[in-house]
């Protein structure tokens, strides 16, 4: 059509960072995985360990899936980047897809681009192929990480059996049919809502979803089977056709093709949907507000939780699910982590309930921080669209309005971590009940003060957002970097035999490993002396710049 592919080519160059950093992050994290994973299984016995250790812990199951191939270093590698990576690669995709179409037609580029001679449906089109090009750049670097450490191209290791036909670039091609039928998903979206934001409210919500299902259906016992060839239930989900694919254990070319088809369906649904719609308007039509607001909402904080009760809800809906998820699975969890000595080694940990909740509870602080960086960066798109300057042209105050906003924000995100932790106490608590042997090692105090200390980085990483947008009213992506970076350092750190000194930068990490070990309490006091003053800053270079 005419006009695609200079609309391809000016959201490459405009879209160039978000279209590098998701595959760059998530290649980043996968060589970090492989070679951790790498280093301690090398032996047939620990790989056996290993399996042994996930078999007794259904909650693995129930979020990693059970594809098997775990005799192979792919299939391990596989199994742990099931839990991060996949869900960031569903993420990544509807992300993608929503910054690509609907966030450039609120913001007006769009309508400048059809104001030429640009066929109607060209801006979508366009969008195609930089975002393609992104998830294929992504899933061939994860490919890279794999044979990095000796992971067979194609078919299995040698001496070990597994099917010819796998390999990793079997999970490669699973890997971007995966994260392309997700970007059809946020195409869709895009057409259906009434704006960006829903559209990408919608299309996480879509992920989530589907997630919930695989989890439900894994934690059962319904889904793929590592010792056979059946999927069970897993054909209700979408993430149960990736784990379906098992390219280290049978590989499975009919759930591949079930992807790639429903991936280029959703993409040919969303060229059909921008036909039917006006330029600016959704398929879904807004719903009409009512003739007047309640007082409470003519007041800055008011209005700022109306705009963030949504969200905050989903996150702590999502994250005290997964607290209870994990403290309901605390005997299997200790159990497991008694059988893997390696596993141990990686989390730099003992074998005791403290383990798993440092890893729950921290888990959880990063969950509350994205919740609060999102608000952060909602805030930054209201101010792209002007929404800010409608609000500021009523009487109120510059700061008043930043300070509710981004106090809703903090109070939001550590709401949800104490939530998380409160709801882990109880269910681990109870869990335990009856084997007096792992209850001793289990301290529902220490779960509290491990939330405590938790608390200062995730608001130190939320102000630190709140700090750059106020001063250059830019997305927080500083924010979102040091969040990945936090992450992969807390998690990855001790097996990779990082220097300590490194380690203790991240914001988590830098507090101490709650209830392994004793907080640091300096450091808590620093960063929560950081968070007051980041907070600060930002409100005072908000007040005095422009707002658009």
């Amino acid at each position: 059509m005419t006009g695609t592919l200079r609309c391809a080519l000016a959201l490459a160059r405009s879209g160039r960072m978000r279209l590098l950093v998701w595959p760059l992050a998530m290649a980043a994290l996968a060589v970090m995985t492989a070679v951790s994973i790498d280093e301690f299984y090398a032996e047939p016995a620990s790989r056996a360990a290993y399996a042994a250790a996930l078999e007794m812990a259904d909650v693995m199951t129930a979020l990693g899936g059970a594809s098997g191939g775990l005799a192979q270093l792919g299939g391990m590698i596989a199994n742990e980047l099931a839990i991060m990576v996949l869900p960031a690669v569903a993420i990544a995709g509807v992300m993608l897809a929503v910054a690509s179409t609907r966030a450039e037609e609120d913001a007006g580029r769009t309508e400048l681009v059809t104001a030429r001679p640009v066929a109607h449906r060209a801006p979508l089109l366009g969008a195609f192929g930089p975002v393609t090009a992104s998830l294929l750049l992504l899933a061939a670097l994860v490919v890279g990480a794999m044979t990095l450490v000796g992971v067979p191209l194609i078919g299995a290791e040698d001496g070990i059996a597994g099917p010819a036909d796998g390999g990793a670039l079997s999970y490669g091609m699973a890997l971007a049919a995966y994260g392309l039928l997700f970007s059809g998903v946020g195409f869709v979206v895009a057409e259906l809502a009434r704006d960006a934001r829903s559209a990408r409210m919608t299309g996480l919500a879509v992920v989530a979803l589907a997630y919930l299902v695989r989890v439900g259906v894994n934690g059962a016992g319904r889904g793929v089977t590592a010792g056979d060839d059946a999927v069970g239930l897993s054909w209700i989900t979408p993430v149960g056709w990736f784990d379906a694919v098992a390219p280290f254990a049978h590989m499975r070319w009919a759930p591949l093709l079930v992807l790639a088809a429903a991936a280029l369906g959703l993409h040919l649904l969303a060229v059909v949907l921008r036909g039917r719609r006006d330029l600016g308007a959704g398929l879904i039509a807004a719903r009409p507000g009512p003739v007047s607001a309640p007082r409470r909402l003519g007041t800055a904080l008011g209005l700022a939780w109306r705009l963030a009760r949504g969200s905050l809800l989903g996150w702590l809906l999502g994250v005290v699910a997964l607290a209870a998820l994990m403290g309901s699975q605390l005997p299997a969890w200790i159990g497991a982590l008694q059988q893997s000595e390696a596993m141990l080694k990686l989390m730099g940990m003992e074998a005791d309930a403290s383990a798993v909740t440092n890893m729950t509870i921290a888990f959880s602080a990063l969950l509350a921080a994205s919740a609060g960086i999102g608000r952060i960066g909602a805030l930054a798109e209201d101010e792209d669209s002007e929404r800010l300057a409608l609000t500021l042209s009523r009487p109120v105050g510059r700061v008043r309005l930043w300070s509710a906003s981004v106090g809703v924000a903090l109070v939001g995100a550590a709401g949800i971590l104490a939530a998380a932790g409160i709801v882990y106490a109880a269910t681990g608590w109870g869990a335990l009940q009856g084997d007096a042997g792992k209850l001793d090692a289990f301290s529902v105090p220490d779960t509290i003060l491990a939330t405590a200390v938790l608390l200062a980085p995730t608001l130190l990483l939320v102000a630190l957002a709140a700090a750059w947008t106020g001063a250059t009213r830019r997305s927080p992506w500083p924010a979102w970097a040091l969040l990945g970076a936090s992450a992969a350092i807390l998690f990855l750190g001790p097996g990779l035999d990082l220097p300590d000194a490194l380690i203790d930068t991240a914001p988590l990490s830098a507090v101490g490993t709650v209830p392994v070990d004793d907080p640091v309490w300096g450091a808590v006091a620093l960063e929560a002396v950081l968070a007051a003053a980041a907070v600060v800053l930002g409100a005072l270079r908000f007040a005095r710049r422009d707002v658009p």
